[in-house]
C-alpha cells in the first residue's frame, strides 16, 4: 500500500463518517510521522509534539484519536509511568510499509481538490526527511585545512553555520539555520549547531515546535547557557525533560 493508497481509504471513509477538522490534521500528522520514521509501526509520539504541532488541546488530540481509533485507522497505546505514547497506523500492520518514492510524489497525483491541499503539506515535509537523507550521516569536516606542519583550527560556531548552509539542498533545515541566526544570537554564536541529520532526529521526535521552543529557553538562561557547546546534546536532554507526556 503507497502512500497515495492511504490518503485515499481515509478520504473513502469519510463519505461514511464525516471526520471532523480536527480528525483530519490528526491523522495526516500521524500518518506524516511514521513517513519520517521510514514507517516504522507502531511508533512513538509525545502527546506535547501533537498539541505543539497541530496548535490543539490535549482533550481535542485525546478525543480525536479515540474517534480515529474507532473507525479502524488508527491503534494507540497510552504512555504511564515515564513510557511515551504509541501509535500504529492500521493500514500498514497488514501490508507492506508505502514506498518513499510514491509517497514524495503524493501531491502531485492529488492535486486540484480539498484532500490534495492536506496531502500536499504531508508529503511537503516528508520531503525534508526523505529516507535518502536520514541514511545520510553526513557528517562535514569542521575543521579547516591547516598550514604545512600546523594544526587544524576548529571552526567557530558561526562558521560551522556556514559550512552546513552550503553543504545542504534541505529547505527545512536552511530555513531553520536562519532562524537559528536571527532570532537567538547567543546560541548561534557560542554554542555547535545542528547538522542537518541531528536536525531530522531531533524533528522526528520532538517536533520542529519543540526544538525552536527549548534553543530560545537557552538563549534566555543566562545563568546555565555558558555550561553548554553541543545543540544537539543539550536539546535532547531539553526536549525530554521539558515535553514528556
Amino acid at each position: 500500500m503507497s502512500y497515495i493508497d492511504l490518503i485515499n481509504e481515509f478520504w473513502r471513509r469519510n463519505d461514511f463518517v464525516s471526520f471532523s477538522k480536527t480528525d483530519v490534521v490528526v491523522y495526516f500528522y500521524l500518518l506524516h510521522q511514521c513517513n519520517l520514521r521510514r514507517w516504522l509501526n507502531p511508533f512513538e509520539l509525545q502527546t506535547k509534539n501533537l498539541e505543539l504541532s497541530l496548535g490543539l488541546t490535549r482533550k481535542m488530540v485525546q478525543q480525536s484519536r479515540i474517534r480515529l481509533k474507532k473507525c479502524g485507522l488508527i491503534d494507540f497505546s497510552l504512555g504511564n509511568r515515564g513510557k511515551t505514547p504509541s501509535y500504529t497506523i492500521m493500514a500498514l500492520s497488514q501490508c507492506s510499509a508505502p514506498d518513499a518514492n510514491t509517497s514524495a510524489n503524493t501531491s502531485a497525483n492529488t492535486s486540484g481538490n480539498a484532500s490534495a491541499n492536506i496531502s500536499a503539506n504531508a508529503t511537503a515535509n516528508a520531503s525534508e526527511t526523505h529516507p535518502e537523507t536520514l541514511n545520510k550521516t553526513k557528517r562535514l569536516d569542521l575543521k579547516e585545512k591547516p598550514p604545512k606542519g600546523g594544526k587544524k583550527k576548529t571552526l567557530s560556531p558561526a562558521e560551522q553555520i556556514d559550512a552546513f548552509r552550503r553543504n545542504s539542498e534541505n529547505e527545512c533545515y536552511l530555513k531553520f539555520l536562519e532562524w537559528l541566526e536571527a532570532t537567538v544570537p547567543y546560541v548561534a554564536r557560542n554554542i555547535s549547531p545542528l547538522s542537518e541529520s541531528e536536525f531530522d532526529r531531533l524533528k522526528a521526535e520532538f517536533g520542529s515546535n519543540a526544538i525552536m521552543l527549548n534553543i530560545q529557553n537557552i538563549e534566555n538562561r543566562k545563568d546555565l547557557r555558558r555550561r553548554y557547546s553541543s545543540l544537539y546534546r543539550t536539546l535532547i536532554n531539553w526536549c525530554k525533560n521539558g515535553y514528556n507526556e
